[in-house]
């Protein structure tokens, strides 16, 4: 799972391909309990990008989730939105976004004014 997650970051691709139902890609027993591979499954994500992604990647160790993207000026009234699992980081985040604007919500979070060529967001568990 980790390396088919990691390559699809590493070229900015999106991934999907289970459900939170019983059977087939389904991530619950029959007895409705949640399967193990649940754990390898939530991480955060890219959500919508206010320009070209390029990579993001999460260390699961660290909790570290980056995404590199570049800005595009035309999307500069939309918010960048990434989705946060609270599975993953149930005391809150702190995000690094060179100077951008942060807005927190259960789950995720939408970060306005990103600006420059590259721009590099950083959520570390708070």
């Amino acid at each position: 799972m980790d390396a088919s997650y990691d390559g699809a970051g590493a070229v900015a691709a999106s991934t999907m391909y289970w459900d939170y139902s019983k059977g087939g890609y389904g991530v619950l027993a029959e007895d409705g309990a949640e399967q193990k591979v649940l754990e390898a499954l939530v991480r955060p994500y890219p959500e919508r990008v206010a320009g070209t992604p390029e990579s993001y990647a999460f260390d699961e160790a660290e909790r570290r989730f980056t995404l590199v993207l570049r800005p595009d000026p035309a999307l500069a009234a939309l918010a960048t939105e990434l989705a946060l699992p609270a599975r993953v980081y149930p005391g809150g985040v702190q995000v690094s976004c060179g100077g951008c604007r942060v807005e927190e919500s259960a789950g995720a979070v939408r970060l306005h004014g990103l600006v420059g060529e590259r721009a590099t967001v950083t959520v570390t568990p708070r």
